[in-house]
């Protein structure tokens, strides 16, 4: 098995035919790359050139011959195509505009943070980031607001992030940049750095340490939290951290995603985390 990154021009002419197919997973069945095949042309990217890129599992040789034969040389032209490490291509084109959005998977990342002293982060349910997670979007600001409203988030604000290390021990938080970019601290000392553009969008599980390290001077970013959930702030203490765990770990799942609702990624992957 090998993972390819893949260049091809469109023909623009069956684009529509192409999106009708893969929304009706018309290719699903053919074996035995068909799954792989449609989840990877649902989620193809485009770039300034008029190309298109995804990344491709592949299991024939020479590399793409039955796709080829049987979806890809109907569609597409110019193919061409580069060994990648599984995951490496779609990281490398996150960002770019998809194909088919409205066929567009949500992406998300997870990672969970040890816990310190000082700042309990959260040992079982992992910090997510949804890199350029409204791609096309004019309005950041309404985009987000439209969404976390339609999932159930509330207490929404509008503001930075602060500069020093803080967690909230009784709420999740949801992040969306409306606009610029940061450098984050995440998990406090001994976390992770993690830069963030607007478009992109975190949810901190309760007690995840963030601070701002350093941001553009028009940084702006939406917050919101779970129905019924009210945040509070904590700082760095000594030997604080015990007694907040206590805390955090009483607070309830959120309902929905806040982005993409009861089928988000949020509650499959936090639910795993809880069993």
């Amino acid at each position: 098995m090998a993972f390819y990154l893949v260049t091809a021009t469109p023909r623009s002419e069956l684009l529509d035919e192409l999106e009708f197919e893969l929304r009706e997973d018309a290719f699903a069945d053919l074996r035995p790359f068909g799954l792989t095949l449609t989840r990877s042309l649902k989620n193809a990217r485009q770039i300034e050139s008029g190309q298109v890129v995804w990344e491709e599992e592949d299991y024939c040789q020479p590399p793409l011959a039955e796709e080829r034969e049987a979806v890809l040389d109907r569609y597409f032209d110019d193919i061409s195509f580069e060994v990648v490490d599984a995951g490496e291509g779609w990281m490398r084109i996150e960002r770019l505009e998809p194909l088919f959005p409205a066929l567009t998977a949500p992406r998300v990342r997870h990672f969970l943070l040890t816990p310190g002293p000082n700042i309990p982060n959260n040992p079982r349910l992992p910090v997510l980031y949804y890199p350029n997670v409204l791609p096309g979007e004019r309005d950041g600001e309404q985009a987000f607001r439209t969404r976390l409203a339609a999932h159930g988030w509330s207490g929404v604000w509008i503001d930075g992030i602060y500069d020093y290390v803080h967690y909230h021990a009784s709420a999740h938080e949801f992040l969306g940049v409306i606009r610029g970019r940061a450098l984050l601290a995440l998990g406090g000392p001994g976390g992770v750095e993690f830069e963030v553009q607007a478009g992109d969008a975190l949810v901190l599980p309760a007690g995840t340490g963030h601070c701002n390290i350093d941001s553009s001077n028009d940084f702006l970013v939406i917050g919101a939290y779970p129905r019924g959930q009210q945040w509070d702030l904590c700082r760095v203490k000594q030997d604080q951290a015990p007694q907040a765990s206590k805390i955090i770990a009483a607070v309830a799942l959120p309902a929905s995603d806040p982005l993409f609702g009861e089928d988000g990624p949020l509650l499959a992957l936090w639910s795993v985390q809880q069993d």
